[in-house]
């Protein structure tokens, strides 16, 4: 507990709704013994440190046997949009947790009713460990040096996973003609290309993490990943919407000033340069995934092409032009709960 780099002034949080913490304690009670045979749980410790994160308030629940929970409690006052990105998340944790190797957190239970608590929530499963950004900043050269070629190596296999598994074998419209239209004539080769743009039309189609960054991996002091949060916008989508992870983010050439790329196309600037190698050695560690999975090599190729990396940046910057921002408002004060 004291290695979590959580808060603990809670009562002083402006940020934090008011929660019945009481009638929390008596769910999580219920919730348990009716998990069990011989219900013997009495007891609901709340810890003092607490996290926040988007739109999420997370405490740590403790039992009278010392086994831990988190509750997941959602900051805003519920709304459709809410209550259908919640059960999304549960339903896609569920799954990567029952049929895949995906390190998720369990899900124990829910609530809906505003009524219990004060907020919709969630019960799950307690990752002793903290974000990859409780350590670090947002750009991967921040990641230890140390613990990098394992941190990616571990994300590797994972992404692998999450595009091989068949869990999410659903089928996924092909947005070939959408790329065209919000991209107009950029790039003019993706007209020329409209009818051979899309890799597999018949899928299966990969399964995407919206915020695939470090920020939403729970990992241990040496960067072992221990489990990877937040699939409130996880989704199936064609295999020319894969990207890299968000910590091995570049800006694609097609997208860049021409003069900052060498006659053979490779950037000039060191730092990019040192980028594009550690996004290389990602690829072939999601190669070796593959192998080990004796699964084909649709990550790895999707990934190692320019030409579809380039493709996958302008339909993801078209997104963010043309799609409303997914927050939901400010944060709340107390003294203004709506």
């Amino acid at each position: 507990m004291d290695s979590l780099n959580w808060k603990t002034d809670i009562d002083n949080d402006k940020e934090v709704p008011k929660i019945n913490w009481t009638a929390l304690q008596e769910f999580v009670i219920n919730l348990r013994n009716s998990k069990s045979e011989k219900p013997t749980t009495r007891n609901c410790h709340i810890h003092e440190k607490y996290n926040l994160g988007g739109l999420h308030l997370a405490r740590i629940l403790e039992f009278d046997d010392g086994m831990k929970w988190i509750a997941r409690i959602q900051l805003h006052k519920l709304t459709s949009e809410l209550e259908k990105r919640l059960f999304h998340e549960i339903s896609t944790l569920s799954i990567l947790h029952e049929q895949t190797d995906v390190p998720v957190p369990e899900v124990y239970g829910y609530e809906t009713n505003p009524d219990l608590i004060g907020r919709a929530f969630m019960i799950m499963q307690f990752i002793p460990g903290n974000t990859g950004t409780d350590f670090t900043s947002f750009r991967s050269k921040d990641i230890p040096p140390q613990f990098q070629a394992k941190f990616y190596h571990e994300m590797a296999r994972i992404h692998a996973s999450l595009t091989t598994s068949k869990a999410f074998d659903i089928p996924s419209p092909s947005n070939k003609d959408d790329v065209i239209e919000s991209t107009g004539d950029y790039p003019r080769r993706i007209k020329e290309h409209r009818f051979d743009i899309t890799v597999r039309n018949e899928g299966p189609f990969p399964l995407k993490h919206a915020d695939f960054l470090h920020s939403n991996v729970i990992v241990d002091a040496e960067f072992n990943v221990l489990s990877i949060i937040d699939w409130e916008h996880a989704g199936t989508v064609p295999w020319e919407r894969v990207e890299f992870p968000m910590f091995l983010y570049t800006l694609p050439p097609a997208l860049d000033f021409p003069w900052r790329y060498d006659d053979d196309g490779k950037p000039l600037a060191d730092d990019t340069r040192k980028l594009w190698e550690k996004r290389e050695e990602y690829v072939r560690s999601v190669a070796e995934a593959e192998k080990e999975m004796a699964s084909d090599d649709g990550l790895s190729s999707i990934l190692g092409s320019i030409y579809y990396q380039n493709l996958s940046s302008c339909y993801t910057r078209a997104l963010d032009d043309f799609t409303p921002d997914r927050s939901v408002g400010v944060p709340i004060n107390k003294g203004n709960e709506d």
